[in-house]
């Protein structure tokens, strides 16, 4: 959400504040502050937002570990004496803890996929509030580039 509100003060600033003072009108001290402190802000809750969902992705993967992590456990505590005198001591640790790292590192994408998510559907509001003939430039267009881009992607790897 803060990428979209960036366009739209980045979008006022130039209005506002560079074409004027490109064309010779020159700009008051005032309104090069509020320009400045507007980009700023935006900057700043655009950090804050990326801390707070890294954050977030974080405590959540922690979680999850500790959550299948007592999960392995209890099953290992409910298991006979004779399986665990059937397997190395290693094994058993190494899927108490290297197994589920490797599983819930699946998990740290999410945020990124989520904010992608958003980023998407705010945008095409934002696009639908300008006009709506952009929006569906834009729900044709960018298809077309994913199906480009792909195919680019495999020819170059291949």
């Amino acid at each position: 959400v803060a990428v979209v509100g960036y366009t739209i003060v980045l979008g006022r600033v130039t209005d506002e504040l560079i074409l004027p003072g490109l064309d010779g009108g020159g700009v008051d001290r005032d309104t090069a502050l509020a320009g400045a402190a507007a980009v700023a802000a935006v900057g700043v809750v655009r950090g804050v937002s990326m801390m707070v969902r890294r954050f977030f992705n974080f405590t959540a993967v922690a979680r999850t570990q500790r959550t299948w992590r007592l999960a392995i456990l209890d099953h290992y505590l409910d298991a006979p004496l004779s399986f665990h005198r059937s397997r190395p001591a290693g094994q058993l640790l190494a899927h108490a803890d290297a197994d589920v790292e490797t599983a819930a590192s699946m998990l740290m994408p999410l945020a990124y996929s989520m904010s992608v998510a958003a980023l998407v559907v705010v945008s095409l509001v934002s696009l639908l509030v300008v006009h709506p003939l952009f929006a569906l430039v834009a729900l044709v267009l960018f298809p077309v580039l994913a199906v480009l881009n792909q195919r680019y992607t495999r020819s170059v790897e291949a």
